[in-house]
């Protein structure tokens, strides 16, 4: 998992950087594998854990570099959307990648100064999917395919 993770993260910061790749293609197979891994492994039971809160001045920045960088291909309709209006699509591609990308970003950032065991780090990503990204992952994958069959990059 956290291999998969590494490349979630390189990725979104390739795109970040402005290189000009095959993100989608790229995004669309590591988060197929991030979301395989997680479905498979229980659970664990809900306690407390440690919580490394992001600076949300940085995670602002990161979404917003990332909405500008994906322009008219960031919002898309949620299922519970009303209306054929633009300005009523409340899915964002960016803000579902940026909350993914933190909360991955902060275990991997615990497992290289080696102050967490992969296990605990492990633990905790399969508690934010249970809580949060799982669905945010499974909209993005979702907007990704959309994207790939309408023939944009």
């Amino acid at each position: 998992m956290a291999e998969a993770a590494k490349d979630f993260c390189r990725i979104i910061e390739h795109v970040l950087s402005g290189e000009d790749r095959r993100w989608i293609v790229d995004m669309a197979a590591v988060l197929s594998r991030i979301n395989s891994t997680m479905i498979v492994l229980a659970v664990p039971p809900f306690g407390l854990s440690c919580c490394d809160f992001p600076n949300l001045d940085e995670k602002f920045d990161v979404f917003c570099r990332l909405k500008r960088r994906f322009g008219e291909h960031d919002a898309y309709r949620m299922k519970d959307d009303s209306g054929d209006d633009e300005d009523e699509m409340t899915g964002s591609l960016a803000g579902d990648l940026t909350e993914i990308y933190f909360e991955l970003r902060r275990g991997l950032n615990r497992l290289e100064a080696e102050t967490a065991s992969q296990d605990d780090v492990l633990k905790v990503w399969q508690r934010g999917y249970a809580l949060h990204w799982g669905e945010r992952l499974v909209d993005a994958q979702r907007h990704l395919l959309e994207l790939r069959e309408a023939g944009d990059r």
